[in-house]
């Protein structure tokens, strides 16, 4: 963390004076006035067509876990 962009004495003054930064101008940015680079097609606001898939993952929650006891269970009744 010590060596974070941005978390040194100069904080978000190191950001936009990084390299990587040059072409940006925050002014701009904050103001919503720089068009973006790309704008993806979309169908519907829940369209994850540009998402990667992760169906090769296992859902965990799917998982038949054995069932905690009654007993186990009043360990976390304050948690």
């Amino acid at each position: 963390p010590a060596k974070r962009l941005g978390s040194l004495a100069r904080g978000i003054n190191e950001i936009y004076a990084h390299t990587w930064y040059k072409e940006i101008d925050f002014g701009e940015l904050r103001q919503k006035e720089i068009k973006a680079p790309w704008i993806p097609d979309i169908k519907d606001p829940l369209d994850t067509a540009n998402f990667e898939t992760w169906d090769h993952l296992e859902d965990k929650t799917k998982r038949n876990d054995p069932i905690i006891s009654e007993d186990a269970q009043r360990i976390f009744k304050t948690f």
